[in-house]
């Protein structure tokens, strides 16, 4: 399977992430009975799920958000948002499968959540005026597609700002982890090489079986040259486990980046063993609630509520924060829509959205100038680390913001 430069957390980990489990299924989720009465507008929602990778939790927020948004916000100006479900499994067959049963039953627009082989599906949506959104692109075309919009933070922003975040420390030097498979390369060489060159610094890059790595010749090799910083970009909470706890077994003490690794992990390896690592996202994370301005706090409380409606009050994790998020910002911005909403009105709204507050998330404007050639609204990217009782604190200055400009090279 193919992987160009990913997102943030949430599709960066779809090819590297161990199966979570899932009865999978094409289902339509019907509005509920309370809120929003009006006519539905009938989404399609496409996740990939029930196969040997799966990632139910991105499904369970995005439903959580739509009961949300129906049962709190009154729906799109009084009409419920109706999901209509088709999972996919990352082959391209199945992508253009879902897109024939979107265009079929006339969807408004296409929600998503973890789609590699998305690419497959956009002429078909396209030809039909149904635009694709969600919160990260999951692949090159649909990166750059104009009938796409993401509300995350463009793949090149997000890959950047640890090297940024960690120049600010005065390291000059680093070792990371990366799977050996074409978008690994990828990320090398279009992201963490040039970014290094512009940013004064010296990167040591290893590959590996993402299946079967060797942990230990990893760390021996990370560790030599004395590096001022190691740890991967791109790390599941599996791997990330496995990796601080041999860097922590060879009495290793300096900086290591988790990357998108989530509190999974520190519960795996102990809180203590945890204590230091270094972790990203583009959303204020729910285990570090104590971290994040009074608003977003709030919007945090709405976030664990609305998954304990839905019965799942431990699902707390950035899988589900971000769809979750990103139902609640797509009413907000659908709501602006005066007339039919039409597949045009939605992507007209959408890259319209200026000087626009995230629900748990940073401001965003959506006209493509966040990173240009990206299709995402977002170029901010917040740090936590891990602490020794648990959970997380932010430990940038805020949202790290980051342009192109940025990474120029140096003169």
């Amino acid at each position: 399977m193919r992987r160009p430069l990913m997102g943030a957390a949430l599709s960066a980990l779809a090819l590297t992430m161990t199966a979570c489990g899932s009865s999978g299924s094409d289902s339509t989720s019907d509005a509920p009975a309370a809120g929003a009465s009006g006519k539905p507008i009938t989404v399609g929602y496409v996740n990939m799920e029930g196969g040997a990778l799966s990632f139910p939790d991105v499904r369970i927020g995005a439903e959580a958000g739509v009961r949300y948004v129906n049962t709190e916000l009154n729906g799109v100006n009084g009409r419920p948002l109706k999901l209509m479900r088709c999972d996919v499994d990352g082959t391209p067959e199945k992508s253009i499968d879902c897109a024939n049963k979107f265009v079929e039953a006339k969807v408004a627009f296409v929600f998503q959540g973890i789609d590699p082989g998305v690419d497959a599906m956009l002429p078909i949506l396209k030809s039909a005026g149904i635009p694709i959104t969600g919160h990260s692109a999951d692949a090159p075309g649909q990166q750059a597609d104009a009938n796409a919009m993401a509300f995350g933070t463009a793949a090149p922003a997000s890959l950047s700002a640890p090297l940024k975040f960690y120049s600010q420390q005065d390291v000059r030097s680093y070792a990371f982890v990366l799977p050996e498979a074409p978008w690994g390369h990828a990320v090398a060489d279009k992201v963490l090489k040039p970014a290094s060159a512009a940013l004064g610094m010296k990167p040591k890059l290893l590959f590996t079986d993402a299946a079967n790595p060797d942990w230990s010749s990893l760390v021996a090799t990370a560790m030599a040259g004395k590096p001022d910083m190691i740890g991967g970009p791109v790390l599941t909470d599996e791997q990330c486990a496995a990796f601080v706890g041999a860097l922590k077994n060879t009495g290793y003490r300096g900086k290591i980046f988790g990357g998108t690794c989530t509190s999974a992990f520190a519960k795996a390896i102990g809180n203590e063993a945890a204590a230091g690592v270094v972790t990203f996202s583009d959303m204020w994370r729910a285990d570090g609630a104590e971290s994040a301005p009074a608003a977003k706090q709030k919007e945090i409380k709405v976030f664990e509520k609305g998954m304990k409606a839905v019965g799942k009050p431990d699902t707390l994790n950035v899988f589900a924060e971000a769809p979750f998020s990103d139902a609640v910002n797509l009413a907000r911005i659908l709501s602006t829509i005066k007339g039919e909403i039409t597949g045009p009105a939605v992507l007209d709204a959408l890259q319209k959205t200026k000087d626009f507050d995230l629900f748990l998330g940073p401001v965003v404007t959506c006209d493509g100038k966040a990173w240009p050639g990206q299709s995402n609204c977002g170029n901010s990217i917040l740090f936590y680390e891990n602490q020794p009782e648990g959970g997380v604190k932010v430990v940038s200055d805020g949202y790290l913001r980051l342009t192109p400009a940025d990474l120029a090279p140096a003169k």
